[in-house]
């Protein structure tokens, strides 16, 4: 198997928290169950705190072994200046997460991680942890840090990176540093999927045995391309999304190019 980790729904993390707290003018006292209310208050706890990958999964993992026979049917509420104050820590702690993600070499964002263990001790499994079966013996490996390995630059990072972007001139920048990347084609003026995988292990999956420029490859896909394209508009530069358009919405392209009618 594989650990990795993805800054795309880190962004989306941050915009969700953001367009709930700017369109919730107040946010209700609300009833849970109270097993999610635990959960709310322990996440609220750990987010107040530097963050620690082990103690943030124990949180989730001691969750799910909560549930895993199901909830209590126990319900508790919780105010609504409780859950603002969730929404905007997790709005900061995802974007402290973007900011650290920035490839300094490119000034973009880093889309995908690896994740390689480089604590870990062998556990028996007691069966209730919710990592095994019940009443089982087994043995787990217990993995308490993490070193991260950046692949190759993504797009599609660069598309939900815009997303949670107000300040224009910073969206300006992060456009012309994808011109100047790896990722965008100069011959044929399009973006491309990603860089090239070629140097990535094969353990990232099917991607890295592509040819290069042929499917996950360091291809050009257009619904991806749209999709920073649609995000240039919504960052109002208006004018560097019709200097794109020329050569990368399908009316403008030349079909002996494009290669479809």
């Amino acid at each position: 198997g594989l650990f990795g980790s993805s800054t795309c729904e880190t962004a989306e993390i941050a915009r969700l928290a953001g367009w709930l707290k700017e369109h919730l003018s107040r946010i209700p006292d609300t009833e849970f169950p109270v097993e999610v209310a635990e959960l709310i208050e322990a996440v609220l706890d750990d987010l107040r705190q530097e963050y620690n990958w082990d103690r943030a999964a124990t949180i989730r993992e001691n969750y799910r072994a909560q549930i895993r026979q199901g909830a209590s049917g126990k319900t508790c509420v919780i105010s609504g200046d409780f859950l603002e104050r969730l929404l905007v820590l997790i709005g900061n702690r995802a974007l402290t997460g973007i900011k650290n993600a920035v490839n300094p070499r490119t000034g973009l964002l880093n889309t995908y991680y690896i994740a390689e263990p480089t604590e870990m001790q062998l556990q028996e499994n007691s069966g209730d942890s919710g990592a095994g079966e019940p009443g089982s013996n087994s043995m787990r490996l217990n993995v308490t840090s993490f070193q991260q390995e950046p692949l190759p630059l993504f797009l599609e990072g660069q598309v939900h990176w815009l997303r949670v972007l107000s300040d224009r001139d910073k969206t300006r920048e992060i456009h012309q540093a994808v011109h100047n990347s790896a990722l965008f084609d100069t011959e044929l003026r399009m973006y491309k999927l990603n860089e090239s995988l070629k140097s990535c292990s094969p353990k990232i999956g099917r991607a890295q045995m592509f040819t290069r420029g042929w499917f996950e490859n360091e291809s050009i896909w257009l619904h991806m391309s749209y999709k920073y394209l649609l995000e240039l508009l919504r960052c109002g530069l208006v004018e560097e999304f019709f200097e794109d358009a020329k050569t990368m919405l399908v009316p403008f392209m030349d079909p002996a190019v494009y290669g479809r009618s």
